[in-house]
């Protein structure tokens, strides 16, 4: 159980960079709300990630 949740903790902090970096990255595609609130969302997975394992 443990190796899930620390699995599960990974997975919220690779998937929140990967949602920052996308945002830096895709300038004349999306709207700047838009970017902002994928990089808003990237931030709070690599929170959540890290807090999840601070937690174990």
């Amino acid at each position: 159980m443990e190796l899930l949740r620390t699995a599960g903790a990974w997975f919220f902090i690779v998937g929140g960079g990967l949602l920052v970096l996308a945002s830096l990255t895709v300038r004349r595609q999306t709207s700047g709300g838009i970017r902002r609130l994928q990089a808003f969302t990237g931030l709070c997975g690599i929170t959540l990630g890290v807090l999840d394992l601070l937690r174990t």
